[in-house]
């Protein structure tokens, strides 16, 4: 029987993939429009701009680039689309979103490999 917690635990579980699948398919059209819109001279797909964060090593630096791309390409500052999108700046913030989502990853999965190494069975913790 899950009880109270074990229902909150499962809530908030489906609303993380909810929330994941909404920003990946957001994503992946706002990446979409790019072209349409005029941009020239993309680094990446739309489809490796969401397949970006699934495959190791490059998803340490793929979804910043890309999210740092649409930005620049979106900027409504630059009157005609050209090849020189990628001289325009993207806020400070967005590196700071960015290095902060890692450095919470790695936060979190240290304290679960400590908390594994303690971890007592029910049995023990009963004693």
């Amino acid at each position: 029987m899950l009880g109270v917690f074990g229902l909150l635990a499962l809530a908030r579980i489906a609303v993380f993939i909810l929330t994941v699948i909404a920003f990946l398919v957001w994503l992946h059209r706002a990446y979409s429009n790019l072209q349409p819109l005029g941009a020239m001279g993309l680094e990446y797909t739309p489809g490796m701009a969401v397949g970006g964060w699934f495959i190791s090593i490059a998803n340490l630096f793929v979804p910043y680039k890309v999210v740092k791309e649409l930005w620049q390409e979106s900027n409504p500052s630059i009157a005609e689309p050209t090849e020189d999108w990628q001289k325009s700046g993207a806020p400070g913030w967005l590196a700071a979103w960015w290095t902060l989502g890692q450095l919470t990853l790695k936060l979190y999965t240290s304290r679960k490999r400590i908390s594994r190494k303690g971890a007592k069975t029910p049995r023990e913790q009963r004693g």
